[in-house]
């Protein structure tokens, strides 16, 4: 018999769940993570709305009255110039009706291609991703000029008692298109300023010859065909012909091709997520 025991059975036990790394979604299905960056990025919307809105008295003051006061200042200028309407009884309501469209693309664009700053040091929190802070600052202007333009309609009403669209979707639809090109030309110009900084100044001096060839002062349909033919290859004079196709029921310009519009705001937000991503670190780095 021997003397030494024998060593009772090793006892296996579930081993324990490991702990998880904040910010880690590895082990997390796409509906979870999908779930988690919305939650992140509503955040990042609220904090950016109460800095910026609710973070000073006049805030949401100013954020409503600079648009309002730029198309009543232009308007009152023109009006000296050309009395007649374009299209309708009102200028006013005419160059509403496209410069709103227009600076709505233009805004975030640039709120895009600055947020990096005001949110770097929110992406030393692991479960925020760098690409968050930009879509952030889009859905926060996005938002902020459906409601200039439903005030602007409504107080026109309400001072003139006519004014409103007379199809709400399709006058409000060019919006939402345009915050998703801006949010594409954003991270574009992000991406070519973290190699070439002076872009930022090259890009607003784009932007006027843009306006006045985006038809918000002069409709389309008053240039040649062979200009009009040019010009369809500029989105946002398909997104300012839509905004006035829902606006008046007078008017129905052809011009307008959704597809193409569509096509091409998707298309480059597309290759402004590809130049995010391939130019991150440098982003991160020059920021």
């Amino acid at each position: 018999m021997s003397l030494v025991s024998a060593a009772p059975p090793i006892q296996t036990t579930t081993p324990p769940e490991t702990l998880p790394i904040p910010g880690y979604r590895g082990n997390e299905g796409i509906g979870a993570a999908l779930a988690t960056q919305f939650r992140v990025i509503w955040a990042l919307t609220l904090r950016d709305f109460r800095t910026k809105i609710l973070g000073h008295k006049l805030g949401a003051f100013m954020a409503l009255a600079e648009p309002f006061f730029f198309v009543l200042s232009v308007s009152f200028a023109v009006s000296f110039i050309d009395k007649q309407a374009k299209i309708g009884t009102s200028f006013i309501l005419f160059f509403a009706t496209g410069v709103i469209p227009f600076n709505s693309y233009r805004r975030v664009a640039k709120e895009v291609r600055s947020s990096i700053k005001r949110y770097k040091k929110c992406l030393y929190i692991p479960i925020v991703r760098p690409i968050d802070p930009f879509i952030a600052a889009a859905i926060i202007q996005l938002l902020l000029y459906i409601v200039i333009y439903l005030v602007f309609f409504v107080g026109y009403y309400l001072v003139n008692g006519y004014g409103l669209p007379h199809d709400w979707g399709a006058t409000f639809f060019p919006l939402v298109i345009c915050a998703l090109l801006g949010l594409g030309s954003g991270l574009i110009n992000t991406a070519i300023c973290s190699y070439f900084p002076p872009w930022d100044k090259f890009f607003a001096i784009l932007m006027m010859p843009l306006f006045l060839i985006s038809g918000v002062l002069h409709p389309l349909h008053t240039f040649p065909s062979y200009v009009q033919d040019i010009l369809y290859w500029n989105p946002l004079a398909h997104a300012v012909v839509a905004s006035r196709n829902g606006y008046y029921d007078i008017y129905e310009y052809p011009f307008y091709d959704p597809y193409y519009f569509v096509g091409f705001s998707v298309t480059t937000l597309f290759i402004g997520l590809v130049a995010e991503r391939f130019a991150r670190r440098r982003i991160l780095e020059t920021s």
